[in-house]
């Protein structure tokens, strides 16, 4: 089976839209995701 692969931020983003959420917890997460880039 193949696996289909996606970006962190395109993941949260699916989920969010799936369970309705307002969107303040992905953008904490992006913001995080941007930090450990910047730091590696």
């Amino acid at each position: 089976m193949p696996y289909h692969r996606i970006t962190l931020t395109h993941f949260l983003l699916q989920e969010q839209r799936r369970l309705g959420g307002t969107g303040s917890f992905t953008n904490l997460m992006t913001d995080i995701i941007f930090a450990c880039k910047m730091i590696s």
